[in-house]
């Protein structure tokens, strides 16, 4: 599912009011490869250049 990653750096942006999401994105995050990841964390005025985004 992930094999079009490699290589590629990205980005996970989320926002979390209850903590559901930021298990999701923390589920996402463990199974992609950490090197290439650019940006981890909450939304706010940070604006990734990743290749890949997952918001």
């Amino acid at each position: 599912m992930f094999a079009s990653t490699m290589n590629k750096k990205y980005s996970i942006v989320y926002s979390s009011l209850t903590g559901n999401t930021k298990v999701l994105a923390d589920a996402i995050h463990g199974a992609l490869p950490q090197d290439e990841c650019e940006y981890f964390g909450v939304s706010d005025t940070v604006i990734p250049s990743s290749e890949l985004l997952y918001h």
